[in-house]
């Protein structure tokens, strides 16, 4: 009458990976056709200092005398 558990568990789990993959795939296509029609550059192109990994630019960020600090950005970059 009813299908057994483990047949159930792996129907669902094959499911959920499908819906995955086809999320992934549909905002990848997204992703590259709205930025490759647009003309836009990818966060790497951008100008300004570079990201370490993990923190990011997290110890880029002043804690005294800001104004100053984002001035010079502004002329450098």
């Amino acid at each position: 009458m009813h299908a057994p558990l483990s047949n159930a568990v792996s129907t669902t789990t094959i499911a959920i990976g499908a819906l995955t993959t086809a999320t992934i795939a549909v905002y990848y296509t997204w992703r590259s056709s709205s930025s490759a029609s647009k003309g836009c550059r990818s966060l790497n192109e951008l100008p300004g200092p570079k990201p370490k990994p993990l923190i990011g630019n997290a110890r880029d960020f002043p804690t005294k005398a800001r104004y100053q600090v984002f001035s010079k950005y502004r002329e450098q970059y």
